[in-house]
């Protein structure tokens, strides 16, 4: 399920979610939503933690993909 999906069907506006997940900027949360923004692991745990494993890092890959046409790299520290 897609962040946003998950918002609107819980009625929670993003700026609520963010501060329930420690996100102290309401714009962070947007850019997540619009693909302007991949949330980093750390972000990631807490939103799947938030929603129930609603949504996951699957659903943000999606929305990159879908905003961009592109396959989405993410890199790893060795």
């Amino acid at each position: 399920m897609k962040l946003g999906d998950y918002l609107k069907t819980n009625q929670i506006s993003p700026r609520d979610f963010g501060l329930s997940i420690g996100i102290k900027h309401k714009a962070t949360v947007y850019r997540y939503l619009n693909g302007l923004r991949f949330p980093s692991a750390a972000a990631l745990d807490r939103i799947k933690s938030a929603t129930q494993g609603k949504v996951t890092a699957d659903d943000f890959v999606a929305t990159y993909r879908e905003r961009h046409g592109e396959q989405l790299v993410l890199e790893t520290s060795a």
